[in-house]
Formats: structure tokens, C-alpha cells, sequence
């Protein structure tokens, strides 16, 4: 150091424009540790991670998407922010910026002619929880309408599928002994040939007084 080299404190000060405190304590801390830059005080908390620009706009994707999880929050920083940050330490900033944990409302996108028109996403909400300031509720456009339901009947053997039918709606067991008598009893052969056995699960359906 500079006064190692016979500049007394003064000089020091002048030149780096410091108090003779500030110098005195370096001096200190170059001769117990070696370097002028003091140990991390072990009662200090951990530094933010997140900087107060990328809080800020971390807290307005939450408020246009609160059903976000935490790994897609995460997977969006790294995105856009170009921060990789454990999802532990992502929680905690987001409680620190006063958002928490709720039960989401959902609000029917079909009465909202803007939103359904923007909507490119056809699934039905799958979300339960989301987050958002103290005082708010977080709010999704979901879809509530379902669309046509069709259910599948496939007679599946040892080699790959055999017959399926298309059936909108749910099956009955009506519709269940068609499709065996008309799809399923024409591909089957004698025993103990190549598919001879049927074998049905124990669904209601399948127990018609004719099966």
C-alpha cells in the first residue's frame, strides 16, 4: 500500500479524496486480510437477485398470465431476461414484490368478443391457482363451452389393431354389442386359431345378457 511506500495518510487522503478514516480502516483491513474489501457479514441476508427493472417486468407477466408456474417463470426470465435463477430464489422475489399464492377466477372468454377473438388456444383451463398483488384477484379467460365429444372403440390383438369405431358422444352398452357383432365377430376365427379369444374388461357395458 501507499503507505507502505512512505506516503503518510494525508498525502493519501488528498490524492484519493477520502477521509483519514476510510483510509485508516483499509489500511486495517490490508493488513488482518490481505485486501481492502471486508468479509461478507454473515448475519446480512442474501443479495436480491433479481434487479429492480426485471422485478418490475417479472411482476407485469404475472399480471397478464397469473396461472404461470414457477418453472415457466423461470424458463421465461432465462428467455428474456437471459437470468438463470433457482426456483427457490424466484418464489421468494416474487413474495418480496408483494404477490402471492390465490385461487384463480376465471372469467368466461366466450362473453368477451375481444379475448375470443385473440384466443388461439382451444384447451379448457387446467390451472387452479395464480398470483397477484394483496387486495387482487388473479383472473384467466377460459374457456367454458366444450366442444363435440367423440368416444373411440378399438378391438386391439397381438398384432395391432384389429377394427375401431367412432362413436360421438358416450357408448352405451347398445352401441357396445353393435360394434362386436358388426366390426369386431367378422375379423375373429375359430379357435384355436389366430384371434379366436375376446377378452373385455369389467366395464358395465360389456355385461349385456348377449356378451
Amino acid at each position: 500500500m501507499a503507505l507502505a511506500d512512505g506516503y503518510t495518510v494525508q498525502e493519501i487522503c488528498h490524492v484519493l479524496n477520502a477521509s483519514d478514516r476510510s483510509i485508516r480502516r483499509w489500511s486495517r483491513l490490508y493488513d488482518e486480510l490481505g485486501d481492502v474489501v471486508p468479509l461478507p457479514n454473515p448475519n446480512q441476508g442474501r443479495p436480491r437477485f433479481l434487479k429492480p427493472l426485471q422485478v418490475h417486468s417479472l411482476a407485469e407477466k404475472i399480471q397478464e398470465c397469473p396461472e404461470m408456474y414457477l418453472d415457466e417463470l423461470r424458463d421465461w426470465l432465462a428467455l428474456e431476461h437471459d437470468v438463470a435463477i433457482p426456483i427457490s430464489t424466484l418464489d421468494q422475489n416474487i413474495r418480496e414484490a408483494g404477490l402471492s399464492h390465490k385461487l384463480l377466477r376465471r372469467r368466461a372468454i366466450e362473453r368477451d368478443e375481444i379475448a375470443r377473438a385473440a384466443c388461439k388456444d382451444e384447451r379448457t383451463i387446467y390451472h387452479h391457482y395464480g398470483r397477484a398483488f394483496q387486495g387482487q384477484t388473479p383472473t384467466i379467460s377460459a374457456k367454458f363451452i366444450r366442444g363435440d365429444r367423440y368416444s373411440i372403440l378399438p378391438a386391439i390383438s397381438v398384432n395391432g389393431y384389429l377394427t375401431v369405431r367412432i362413436i360421438p358422444g358416450s357408448v352405451n352398452a347398445a352401441q357396445f354389442f353393435e360394434f362386436i357383432v358388426e366390426d369386431v365377430l367378422p375379423r375373429m376365427s375359430r379357435y384355436p386359431l389366430d384371434n379366436s379369444v375376446l377378452i373385455m374388461d369389467n366395464c358395465a357395458i360389456h355385461k349385456t345378457w348377449a356378451l
